[in-house]
């Protein structure tokens, strides 16, 4: 899976979480992962969906208007939040962002 794909994957995700409020189930001490509404420690940042494509900035038919990454250290773990935006621009942008591709190991 390439970190394009997993990033995808991990935006898409955190808005399926945010639009099914009350579905998150509460992690347990084996939990690696889970997805929550946004905490109030994140300094939230909004793309913005308006600014146009610089030229020769789209790859593989995507663009990226923002990859925020943010991370809370506490004594019982740390805490990841992800916010990526990405503005499909041709067929292949639909191709590479329309299927979830889980690897398993």
């Amino acid at each position: 899976m390439t970190a394009r794909r997993l990033g995808s994957l991990l935006a898409i995700a955190w808005l399926v979480g945010l639009a099914m409020p009350g579905t998150a189930a509460a992690a347990s001490e084996k939990d690696i992962y889970r997805f929550a509404p946004v905490p109030d420690w994140v300094d939230r940042q909004e793309p913005d969906y308006q600014s146009p494509v610089p030229a020769g900035g789209g790859v593989d038919g995507e663009y990226y208007l923002l990859i925020d990454r943010q991370v809370q250290v506490g004594p019982a773990g740390d805490d990841l939040y992800r916010h990526i935006a990405v503005k499909v621009l041709d067929a292949s942008g639909v191709d590479g962002n329309s299927q979830f591709d889980f690897g398993v190991d």
